[in-house]
């Protein structure tokens, strides 16, 4: 009854001009008779556009087998990666795709943690039966059938890490459980997660600890969150990720603005500040958390209680997606969306060389690789798409006033999909005439030296090496950055003695003809 009242004044509030003494008496009266959550088991379950409530076990496997090849090469929507055996924590794999070698470990890899004073346990190793040599048969025999594969998914697409293994204090999941979560988190907008790799996600141990769910940067549920309904524990692990998202988003609780909305900045809130909830009284933090969870499952209460942090929710949170109806959180109505096309818009009209030329520091190493060792090219050039596509991402987002963590899930696909391949070869020649720059300095700087010493040939090339490529490379330092060229000297010294010793002591090389050596020493597809 008391929810019918506040929701009658809700509707009384619409009704009335913002402004009059009618409205403003109508809110008071709601905020007097809030419940103590900002939406109730019905109003989830009528909410817009909810995310997949139930998986199967052969579901979540196909999601692997579309992504990974699991098993399955004849998926011809799977890109090819060669496939690696290993042994990992006592599991042994045999033509397995290393990223699902990576979900293993991270799941298997012990915390350290003090098993006594001064002692450190010891990792734990698996025992799985001979035949399991793929990582999603090992998981279900580990973890369970059916919390296996739920574990790997929740780590591949959110980025949380769920296992009892490798969290202290934590007990398994069962599958049902593992449901609740992945349906609450599908129920948020796809741009939002993963926010980081591998972070904490576990249910404490049972029948210990506090009645109560703790989400921030890590998330932990307690025994209360299973004397929920269903319904109940979608809310109460959405609550939980909007302080994860806050604390992912620099703090998107604690900015002035935020914080103005209800008095938080003066310490506590004031008298007229208005809630969504009676929890979301408790502080800031609390407000902004509730919020979340109200705007997602029954955003007409937030609407129109507090038009400010539902406008601010919408804006840095939810990015212009809305649920009062369908077509409202449609992905195209999303900035996110609107962003991510006019950054591919972006890569196939124009090209930017301030954007190229971000990736030297970052792919330093690898770039320089390329004159050493010829196996390193498609490293190099996984590095310098990556650099130039989060460039091109960070100069859409500032002119759409877009928070840039809304588009890292963008940002982490495969840039190779995106960047055009006149950014990456702008970037090798680049390379390539620094470098030249550099030893054809050097080369001068010892030519005296060399031309009157009776050394040998080999002998006067490693002796240019006295000094240092990158002690002649100012131009070369001023792009790189002296500490990225510097850490490179002994790469840079020895393609340095190659190009040495293909001239004669008395025919000394241009700058033109030390790129053409420099040249030979790149990979056959970058000459």
């Amino acid at each position: 009854m008391v929810f019918i009242v506040a929701a009658s004044a809700a509707i009384e509030v619409e009704a009335c001009t913002p402004n009059s003494s009618e409205a403003l008496g109508a809110l008071i009266e709601a905020q007097q008779h809030l419940e103590w959550y900002g939406a109730d088991d019905k109003d989830i379950q009528k909410a817009q556009c909810l995310g997949q409530q139930t998986f199967k076990d052969e579901e979540l496997l196909y999601y692997f087998k579309q992504k990974y090849q699991v098993e399955a090469p004849q998926v011809p929507q799977a890109p090819t990666v060669k496939k690696l055996s290993k042994e990992i924590n006592g599991v042994q794999f045999v033509d397995e795709h290393p990223q699902m070698l990576s979900l293993f470990k991270k799941l298997s890899k012990q915390n350290p943690m003090k098993c006594a004073y001064g002692v450190m346990c010891p990792q734990r190793h698996y025992s799985v039966s001979p035949a399991c040599t793929k990582v999603v048969c090992a998981m279900e025999e580990i973890f369970g059938q059916g919390v296996g594969v739920r574990l790997l998914y929740l780590l591949d697409r959110y980025g949380f890490n769920g296992s009892h293994h490798v969290y202290v204090e934590s007990a398994p999941w069962t599958a049902e459980e593992l449901d609740v979560a992945l349906a609450a988190l599908g129920d948020l907008p796809d741009f939002l997660l993963p926010q980081n790799e591998n972070k904490k996600f576990t249910h404490y141990l049972r029948g210990e600890g506090e009645e109560r769910t703790v989400g921030n940067a890590t998330i932990s549920i307690f025994d209360r969150w299973n004397q929920k309904s269903a319904q109940g524990k979608k809310y109460t692990i959405v609550h939980e990720l909007g302080h994860y998202l806050a604390s992912a988003m620099d703090g998107l609780d604690k900015t002035p603005e935020w914080l103005s909305f209800s008095g938080w900045d003066k310490g506590t809130s004031h008298a007229l500040a208005v809630f969504p909830s009676d929890y979301a009284k408790t502080n800031a933090d609390e407000d902004f958390a509730e919020s979340v969870v109200t705007y997602r499952y029954n955003p007409l209460r937030l609407q129109v209680f507090s038009p400010e942090k539902y406008a601010y929710i919408k804006k840095h949170l939810f990015a212009g997606l809305e649920y009062i109806n369908e077509k409202q959180c449609e992905k195209t109505q999303s900035m996110v969306y609107q962003a991510e096309q006019a950054v591919l818009a972006k890569e196939k009209r124009h090209f930017d060389q301030q954007y190229a030329l971000n990736s030297f520091q970052e792919c330093s190493s690898l770039l320089i690789n390329l004159f050493v060792d010829g196996d390193s090219t498609a490293k190099a050039q996984q590095c310098v798409k990556r650099i130039h596509f989060a460039a091109s991402i960070k100069s859409v987002a500032d002119e759409k006033q877009l928070r840039p963590q809304l588009l890292k899930k963008f940002q982490n696909q495969e840039a190779e999909k995106f960047v055009s391949t006149k950014s990456t070869q702008y970037v090798y020649d680049q390379v390539l005439h620094l470098i030249a720059d550099s030893i054809e300095k050097l080369l001068q700087e010892k030519k005296k030296y060399i031309i009157l010493s009776n050394k040998s040939k080999e002998a006067r090339c490693e002796a240019i090496t006295g000094r240092y490529v990158y002690q002649s490379a100012k131009e070369a330092l001023a792009v790189f950055g002296e500490n990225s060229y510097y850490q490179q000297r002994e790469k840079l010294n020895s393609i340095a003695q190659k190009v040495c010793a293909e001239w004669e002591l008395n025919d000394w090389p241009t700058k033109e003809e030390v790129v053409a050596s420099l040249k030979k020493l790149l990979p056959q597809e970058l000459q």
